[in-house]
């Protein structure tokens, strides 16, 4: 699921649970004093000149974090039984025990709409979304990964109901950034590697990513996906969502995206960091429970490039949702495609993505 936030309960004593659980983040800085964030030009977010190796985690060896989402069942239970995606926590303390998907705002996917579109599983299970980016190779977020195998699922937009189309195959590595921080919830994005490379066709292909100087202009209508539990009133639908869904999300500038955190939070804390992008629509049209790892997708120019994958967000649609935003981690992503032998079929994306530079359409404010 998104790594949503919890409920905002009546009263301080709501806001006070949720800066308890969010207290690695908020200690940071000090009311009054702030967060200042790094500058662009370090790349410390990307990882790409930081000493620290990328994170190769072999499955199913794969070690939990020191603070992770919950696995399903009581927190500290040690319950495994269903796959866990996030940190859904409520106000009343209690974890989600669902993988979820968008709220009623949301549309059924037609098929082949979204064909890089990729269900993340466990045993089976839907966990997390993701997104095909070559023939090999699957963006998703970081804390979608706990020790556990996983295969994805391409080609079909329906969880239960597979056809020839669908195609399942095994990951064979998965690798986290870096400077992963789960506490802080800064660089949340993952590459998997499959087992074996994938057969492109009309309903599996991969998406471009943005290059330099491609960047997103505040108020450019993108789109949003996944799979999971609707979700009315906070309370996720107990029956699991079959079928792909879409959203719009219009793009927030990470500064007003983050005064619209401060204002609700009564907080001068930065909460929205770089490296971080937001969307927002309305309230009904928001990613939620289930749609971590998700891509979040801009049509230019008839090429559909990703900028960003969903990571976190307070409740769904309350407040705008939060994407790891890809523009600030495209060295680190190419760095993985440089160590993946076979893995070159970006090509065609790439040249899109030149083209459009020319064009010099987007801005981000």
């Amino acid at each position: 699921s998104m790594a949503s936030l919890s409920n905002r309960s009546s009263g301080n004593a709501g806001l006070l649970f949720w800066l308890q659980l969010l207290g690695p983040l908020l200690s940071e800085a000090s009311v009054g004093r702030g967060y200042r964030p790094q500058e662009e030009s370090s790349a410390t977010l990307a990882g790409s000149e930081a000493p620290a190796p990328p994170r190769h985690l072999k499955l199913p060896k794969i070690p939990h974090p020191a603070v992770a989402p919950a696995p399903a069942g009581t927190p500290g239970s040690g319950a495994t039984s269903e796959p866990t995606v996030g940190l859904f926590l409520k106000s009343n303390g209690d974890s989600n025990p669902f993988p979820d998907v968008l709220p009623s705002g949301s549309f059924w996917s037609p098929r082949r709409k979204w064909p890089w579109q990729v269900s993340l599983q466990s045993y089976n299970r839907h966990v997390c979304g993701g997104s095909l980016i070559t023939n090999r190779l699957v963006l998703t977020a970081a804390h979608c990964v706990f020790g556990r195998e996983y295969t994805v699922m391409l080609g079909h937009n329906n969880l239960f109901e597979f056809d020839d189309n669908a195609v399942v195959i095994r990951v064979k590595d998965i690798v986290l950034h870096q400077y992963y921080n789960f506490r802080q919830l800064t660089n949340d994005i993952a590459i998997a590697l499959l087992d074996v490379p994938v057969n492109y066709s009309s309903y599996i292909q991969p998406i471009c990513l943005p290059e330099r100087p491609f960047t997103v202009n505040a108020e450019t209508l993108c789109w949003v996906t996944g799979w999971g539990r609707m979700e009315m009133n906070g309370e996720p639908f107990t029956r699991m969502q079959s079928l792909l869904r879409e959203a719009e999300q219009k793009i927030l500038s990470q500064k007003i995206c983050n005064e619209k955190y401060q204002r609700y939070f009564r907080t001068s804390v930065t909460m929205v960091r770089q490296g971080m992008i937001c969307g927002y629509y309305d309230v009904q049209r928001s990613p939620c429970w289930g749609d971590s790892g998700g891509p979040l997708a801009c049509e230019v120019n008839n090429t559909w490039i990703q900028i960003g994958v969903v990571s976190w967000g307070y409740k769904c649609g309350v407040l705008p949702s939060v994407y790891t935003e890809i523009i600030q981690f495209k060295k680190w992503i190419n760095g993985i495609l440089n160590q993946a032998s076979g893995v070159y079929s970006m090509g065609v994306c790439m040249l899109l993505v030149y083209v459009l530079l020319s064009k010099a359409i987007l801005v981000t404010i």
